[in-house]
């Protein structure tokens, strides 16, 4: 049986937006509409998830880091007291906020 994650949460009245991500193909454009999201009060109430926490945290740190312009060490040790356990996310996580920054240059 197939979970209709998508149909319970527009039962409880809630905007339903799936943003895939992976390892491999997040980037800053990712976060970007990740942030536009979380940027709008009426998206709320709102909950950010994965299947293990690691991708859900690293996307809210990014979100933090980029949006709110949050320390990227800050950022990652919350992340790992969130979930993230792959030493290779939060290398992404630096590697995008990098490129935010080169971005700016």
């Amino acid at each position: 049986m197939k979970f209709a994650e998508e149909k319970i949460v527009q039962d409880q009245q809630m905007k339903y937006v799936h943003i895939p991500v992976s390892p491999a193909t997040l980037d800053l454009k990712t976060v970007n509409e990740f942030s536009q999201y979380l940027a709008k009060p009426e998206n709320y109430p709102i909950l950010v998830h994965c299947s293990s926490a690691n991708r859900a945290a690293t996307m809210v740190a990014l979100d933090e880091i980029i949006r709110n312009q949050q320390d990227v060490e800050a950022e990652i040790q919350k992340a790992s007291q969130y979930g993230i356990t792959k030493d290779a996310l939060k290398d992404k996580i630096r590697e995008v906020a990098a490129s935010k920054d080169k971005k700016a240059e």
